[in-house]
């Protein structure tokens, strides 16, 4: 995260993960919008169907802590699966050049040993304030297919 207010940064940023993970089956769209959630599957090009939504795979819940080996059953109509709470840092950047150059040097091209560095994603709040609320947001594309004639894969 970067801007060019850091303390406002801090205060947006101590809100970005949800501190628990509580399931409400009568609304479950709610319930994955207030949650950061991911899986080990990259996603499917149909952006529909998501492959790491299948019994045994486990599911992570990004949060700001975890206690020791914090998981909860989910049932989602018929797939039994585990949520695993992971922790999630904010961390803040002087720019967003060096935003940039951390979400490079995550991607496989951006470091000599081709291993990623799994940043969910980057903010750049430059002139945010009370009433002007101006944001870039970025992702690491590692797992983007530069050369499929296919409509982008969601993140």
């Amino acid at each position: 995260m970067t801007g060019d207010k850091q303390p406002l940064g801090k205060a947006i940023s101590a809100n970005i993960f949800a501190t628990s993970f509580a399931v409400n089956s009568s609304d479950l769209l709610t319930t994955l919008a207030n949650n950061i959630l991911g899986s080990p599957i990259a996603a499917d090009k149909d952006n529909y169907a998501d492959p790491g939504l299948a019994p045994g795979l486990l599911i992570y819940s990004i949060q700001p802590l975890c206690n020791a080996n914090s998981t909860w059953p989910l049932s989602l109509e018929k797939i039994q699966t585990v949520v695993k709470c992971v922790q999630g840092l904010c961390l803040w950047r002087n720019n967003s050049a060096d935003v940039n150059n951390e979400l490079f040097k995550g991607s496989y091209r951006g470091n000599p040993t081709g291993i990623t560095n799994e940043i969910a994603a980057a903010y750049d709040l430059m002139s945010t304030d009370k009433k002007n609320f101006n944001v870039t947001i970025w992702y690491n594309s590692t797992y983007k297919d530069e050369f499929s004639t296919e409509p982008v894969k969601l993140v």
